[in-house]
């Protein structure tokens, strides 16, 4: 969740361990998702309410929208392009990619005019790169595809 980057391991090592004391220097595998929100609650809690207001409503069938944001946070790289983007939707939600066109572009480019925009397009290079490291590694803690594989869903933290 930290994407090994040295501040973000650092505070999510101390969270972690502030677990593991508080149960008598004994670690068990809960240990971790309690750690992760504890992490996400000190220091993201501007970037969780950014991401949340950017999900896609309960009611929408497909939640086209979520199933970028999801490809976004398995990013292993901070820039890239709207062809990585789909290509990633027709390999993790392949019962969703009926059609030819997914929207990808179009909620892209919706994604990086917003307020608080967690991309922003590089012209130059026809690419996206994320933001702040913060959103990408929010989207990773805060979204899980759903057992069948074809909606993504998301953990609620209460800050």
């Amino acid at each position: 969740v930290t994407l090994g980057l040295a501040q973000r391991l650092h505070e999510y090592c101390l969270q972690l361990a502030y677990c593991i004391q508080d149960n008598s220097w004994i670690f068990n595998e809960d240990m971790l998702e309690k750690a992760d929100e504890e992490w996400l609650k000190i220091g993201f809690r501007q970037s969780y309410a950014v991401i949340e207001q950017l999900l896609n409503s309960k009611e929408t069938k497909m939640g086209r929208r979520n199933q970028v944001l999801y490809c976004i946070g398995k990013l292993n790289t901070y820039s890239f392009t709207t062809k990585e983007i789909e290509d990633m939707i027709k390999s993790r939600f392949t019962d969703t990619c009926d059609t030819s066109n997914l929207g990808v572009n179009s909620i892209l480019k919706e994604l990086s005019e917003k307020k608080d925009p967690i991309i922003r397009r590089v012209e130059t290079q026809g690419r996206y790169e994320i933001v702040d490291s913060r959103y990408l590694l929010t989207i990773r803690m805060m979204m899980e595809r759903d057992v069948s594989g074809k909606k993504v869903l998301f953990k609620s933290f209460n800050f």
